[in-house]
């Protein structure tokens, strides 16, 4: 019988095809992502069935349609009457642990039931919020938003009064290796 084999699921938000070194972006460095890109399976080609958050996890995480999971939304609008519609649909970290996988989820979710590790099929699950909890507890105060997004989004403008900006290196230990440029 053959070992199955490992699986990494890396799913970043709002991130351009061109903003990973493994797909020729000239100024970001992402050297951890190349080098698990180097070792893997890329999709160079896949595009996204709906230009909204939550729908699209939607449908990476059954496999359908948003017409046919039914998170039509992001999660909160419209009084959440989409909120619960993706929950009758098998979804893959599901099937994952019922052919003996451990399965994990960290970061950002976005969706129906979150933190409910025994619904969703995961052994452990860390939100987005405890990575910025992990840099607070290494006496590091960094907001993605303000201190990574805002200046490589807006400019030189507003990177000189912000001071300084981040490059972040993912690691799967406590929180990130992070770098300040000058």
């Amino acid at each position: 019988m053959s070992q199955s084999p490992n699986i990494l699921f890396l799913l970043t938000d709002q991130q351009r095809f061109d903003s990973l070194g493994c797909n020729g972006a000239p100024v970001c460095q992402t050297s951890a992502v190349d080098n698990i890109a180097a070792t893997g399976m890329r999709f160079t080609k896949a595009y996204t069935p709906i230009a909204l958050c939550s729908p699209a996890r939607g449908s990476l995480l059954t496999g359908l349609y948003p017409h046919n999971h039914g998170q039509l939304s992001n999660m909160g609008n419209f009084n959440a009457v989409f909120a619960n519609q993706i929950l009758d649909k098998p979804a893959y970290p599901q099937l994952l642990k019922a052919a003996g996988y451990n399965v994990a989820c960290v970061g950002k979710w976005h969706l129906a039931k979150q933190g409910d590790t025994e619904f969703w099929g995961y052994d452990k699950w860390h939100p987005y919020s405890e990575w910025h909890q992990w840099l607070r507890d290494d006496g590091i105060d960094f907001r993605i938003d303000r201190d990574a997004v805002q200046p490589l989004e807006w400019g030189e403008r507003l990177r000189s009064t912000a001071g300084f900006h981040f490059l972040l290196n993912a690691r799967w230990r406590r929180g990130l290796q992070i770098k300040r440029l000058n």
